[in-house]
C-alpha cells in the first residue's frame, strides 16, 4: 500500500520538476498601430502651390492629396477643404495643381495624401460647391455659375476685360494675351462673362499662354482642368487635349472617362494615351483604359481604346 501511494507522489514530484526545465513562451506579438498619415505645409511662391514636405518620400507625381484649412478652434483637428494634385517633385517641396475647392472658408494651409476614406468628405464639398464654386465635374454641357478663384474678385478685372461689347473684351483679350500678370483675369473671363463666345475665346487664350509658357503653367493647367469639367462639349474635348499635351497628371482625363458624350470619353482616352507615353507612365495609363474597355458598349470608343492598350 504505500508504494502504491509513493508512486502518484514521485510522478507528481517529477512532472513540477520538468515543468520548470520548460522555456517560458514567447510573448504574443502586438499589433502595429497604424500611424497617422503625414501633413505637409501648404504654401504659395511665386504663384505655386507647393507642398513643404522636408522630404517628399511618399509623393509622387499624379498622386492626389487632400487640402487641410487650419484647425478647428480649441482642437487639432483640420478639416478637409479641397483636393488636388501633385504635378512636380522635388528633394523637399512639391507642386500640386488645386482639382477642387470649398467656398467661404480660409485658404488651406496644408496637405496630406489622400485616402478612400476621404472620398466622402470631398463629394460633400463637391454637392456643397455645386453651380457656385471649386473644380466640380458639370453633369450637363451647360456651362457652370459664375466662380472666381480663391482670393481673386471681380473688382480686380480690367475693366476692359468685363465692360463693353462682346467684341471689345474679345479684343482686350488678344491684348491681355501675352501679359504675365494677366491669368486670374483671363481665367476670370472664361467662367463668368455672360457672352458664350467670349468665354470660349478666353479658353482660347488660356490655351496659348499653357502652350506658349507665358505666366504660371500650374494656374494654366488648373484651368484646364476646371475648364474640361464644366463647360460645353467642344470646349471640354480642347481642354482634354490641351491637358494630354502639356500635363504630367493622368487624373484630370481619368475622370472623364465614363462620360456621357462619346466624343469627351475618346479625347479623355487619348490625353490619358499621350500622357503615359510622354511621362512614361504606361502602366498606369495602359490599366486605366484597359478599366474603361471592360465596360464600354460604343464599338468606335472600344476601337480607339484597344488601339492606344496595343501601341502602349
Amino acid at each position: 500500500m504505500r508504494l502504491l501511494l509513493a508512486v502518484p507522489l514521485f510522478l507528481t514530484l517529477a512532472c513540477a520538476g520538468f515543468g520548470d526545465m520548460k522555456t517560458e513562451a514567447p510573448p504574443a506579438p502586438v499589433a502595429p498601430t497604424e500611424a497617422a498619415p503625414a501633413v505637409w505645409e501648404l504654401t504659395r511662391q511665386d504663384k505655386q502651390e507647393l507642398v513643404k514636405a522636408g522630404v517628399t518620400q511618399g509623393l509622387a507625381v499624379g498622386s492626389p492629396v487632400v487640402l487641410l484649412g487650419p484647425p478647428l478652434a480649441g482642437t487639432e483637428n483640420r478639416q478637409i477643404v479641397g483636393s488636388a494634385t501633385v504635378a512636380e517633385v522635388w528633394p523637399d517641396l512639391a507642386r500640386v495643381t488645386t482639382d477642387l475647392i470649398k467656398r467661404d472658408v480660409p485658404p488651406p494651409e496644408a496637405a496630406r495624401a489622400y485616402t478612400p476614406a476621404d472620398q466622402a468628405a470631398l463629394d460633400a464639398i463637391s454637392v456643397s460647391t455645386k453651380g457656385g464654386g471649386g473644380a466640380t465635374r458639370a453633369a450637363s454641357a451647360e456651362p457652370a455659375a459664375p466662380t472666381t478663384q480663391a482670393g481673386f474678385t471681380a473688382d480686380q478685372v480690367p475693366v476692359a476685360l468685363r465692360s463693353g461689347s462682346s467684341d471689345s473684351r474679345e479684343d482686350a483679350l488678344v491684348r491681355y494675351e501675352t501679359d504675365d500678370r494677366m491669368t486670374n483675369a483671363i481665367v476670370w473671363v472664361m467662367k463668368n462673362d455672360d457672352d458664350a463666345a467670349v468665354r470660349f475665346k478666353a479658353w482660347r487664350v488660356v490655351r496659348a499662354r499653357w502652350k506658349r509658357g507665358t505666366g504660371v503653367a500650374a494656374e494654366h493647367e488648373a484651368a484646364a482642368v476646371w475648364a474640361a469639367a464644366n463647360t460645353n462639349e467642344d470646349t471640354r474635348i480642347e481642354a482634354l487635349a490641351a491637358i494630354g499635351e502639356r500635363s504630367r497628371s493622368l487624373n484630370p482625363p481619368a475622370r472623364h472617362l465614363a462620360d456621357a458624350s462619346e466624343r469627351v470619353r475618346i479625347e479623355a482616352g487619348a490625353a490619358i494615351f499621350e500622357i503615359g507615353g510622354r511621362t512614361g507612365k504606361r502602366t498606369e495609363a495602359k490599366k486605366l483604359l484597359s478599366d474603361r474597355l471592360e465596360v464600354e458598349s460604343v464599338g468606335s470608343v472600344r476601337k480607339r481604346l484597344d488601339g492606344w492598350i496595343d501601341e502602349l
